[in-house]
């Protein structure tokens, strides 16, 4: 069993220019077609049983939209989907109100994307209005490639952002990003203590697979959650790296899909 926690799509006539777009700024080459269809064939040949859709939002004025094509896949056995949300909407609880209604299973904010800093307050107001409908947030850690040159989200902000958040179920992607590993094992004891999730989409297959191995022996083997961030990442070559990291099968099958069935309450 395979539960890929953090994978992206958009509507077909969209999809190749905002794939293009997103080229062009990051400079990374996305392996697969960012529609549903593509990431349905990812997922047959890569061996991924149930993935999460996670939207980005970039301005207050198309997440409904983004959010209205979110809703309209459903989750499915295969499929499971969060909003998306900007810390700048003025109606964002009647937004998270109407997301929960839907059927969605949490949000996703990306604070690059959204142009707001992770320990701002009002991405805290937004974490908690969404902690009251029951829903975890994931927020996008570490450097972004369309925006080397200014992180929003560090592991010292996701430290100042916590007491703000007391209740949150609270996903942290990337790692917190594989450049701030120091920073990150600085604030591990407190990020445990809380209860901080982390995903380990693109950073399976750096360099240094014995430090990450080493980071991963630090956190909390029931809060990491495997991740490709489809269309920018193979799952077929992800789960290879993770096997290949030096921690235990127990932990491996953690990641892999017990972490995020609990997380999300998924009966499997």
């Amino acid at each position: 069993m395979v539960i890929d926690f953090h994978t992206h799509i958009f509507p077909p006539r969209i999809a190749g220019a905002a794939i293009n777009s997103l080229e062009s700024t990051s400079g990374l080459k996305a392996y697969a077609d960012a529609t549903l269809d593509g990431l349905m064939e990812s997922m047959k040949y890569g061996g991924v049983d149930i993935s999460v859709v996670l939207p980005v939002v970039t301005n207050t004025r198309q997440v409904y939209a983004v959010n209205d094509y979110i809703i309209s896949l459903k989750d499915t056995d295969k499929l499971i989907c969060f909003g998306g949300i900007h810390p700048c909407m003025t109606d964002y609880k009647s937004e998270i109100k109407r997301i929960k209604a839907a059927g969605l299973r949490g949000i996703k904010m990306h604070p690059d994307f959204v142009r707001t800093f992770a320990d701002d307050n009002k991405m805290a107001d937004v974490i908690n209005a969404a902690t009251q409908e029951g829903l975890p947030v994931i927020l996008h850690g570490g450097a972004d490639a369309s925006f080397q040159d200014y992180v929003r989200c560090t592991p010292d902000m996701i430290a100042r952002l916590l007491p703000k958040i007391p209740d949150a179920k609270l996903i942290c992607a990337h790692l917190c990003g594989y450049t701030y590993f120091d920073r990150l094992l600085l604030h591990m004891d407190e990020f445990i203590k809380f209860g901080l999730y982390f995903d380990v989409a693109t950073v399976l297959r750096i360099p240094k697979k014995r430090e990450l191995s080493q980071i991963l022996s630090h956190c909390d083997p029931s809060h990491i959650l495997f991740g490709t961030d489809f269309p920018w990442e193979n799952p077929k070559t992800e789960l290879e790296a993770l096997d290949a990291l030096d921690i235990s099968e127990q932990y491996k099958e953690n990641i892999k899909w017990k972490n995020a069935a609990k997380l999300l309450e998924i009966n499997l």
